[in-house]
């Protein structure tokens, strides 16, 4: 169903028969809409000129922030990812934060203000 299922012939060798409920065309977009919709940030942070308690609530900041730009709602979008790596490689205590943050769409087209970069 969805997909690449419209590109399918009627008839499949080995197969007794083919289902195709109705609309599966349009399956994907309809899974596209009710879809979270979400944003991720991956930034480097330096642990000399942040506490890692600041820095990962920037982090967290930032990616509620660009999910909101994406459509998502405020007030039921969360951090659903969050991942620290340190740099040891890189000076000054560098480390690097990927934060996921996802929310259903927001009913109201006023919290979008700008596209998310």
């Amino acid at each position: 169903m969805g997909g690449g299922s419209i590109l399918l012939p009627d008839e499949i060798e080995g197969a007794s028969e083919i289902h195709r409920p109705t609309d599966y065309e349009v399956a994907n977009a309809i899974g596209a809409a009710i879809a979270p919709v979400g944003a991720e940030i991956d930034r480097l942070f330096s642990y000399t000129q942040y506490s890692r308690q600041e820095a990962l609530q920037e982090a967290q900041k930032l990616a509620l922030e660009k999910a909101r730009l994406a459509g998502a709602d405020p007030n039921n979008t969360e951090i659903v990812e969050l991942e620290e790596i340190a740099m040891a490689y890189l000076p000054e205590h560098a480390v690097r934060i990927k934060v996921k943050a996802a929310g259903p769409l927001s009913p109201d087209p006023a919290d979008v203000r700008a596209t998310a970069s």
